[in-house]
């Protein structure tokens, strides 16, 4: 199981994968653990399945941007 420090919503993690380089694109989400995704523009890609019920607010906020 996953949570975004920053805003709380909270998902699980179902495939894992390992990145050769961190410093090309910034990270999508700030986690304890696990793979932050990435961030390119107003695109987030991660592994991460989020339970946008854990934080409705922050899940519609996903989709605004």
């Amino acid at each position: 199981y996953r949570q975004d420090e920053n805003s709380g919503i909270k998902g699980h993690e179902y495939h894992h994968s390992k990145r050769e380089d961190h410093q090309i694109l910034p990270k999508a989400y700030r986690l304890k653990r696990g793979d932050e995704g990435l961030l390119f523009n107003n695109c987030r890609a991660s592994y991460i399945h989020w339970y946008f019920e854990s934080a409705p607010d922050v899940a519609a906020q996903l989709f605004l941007r």
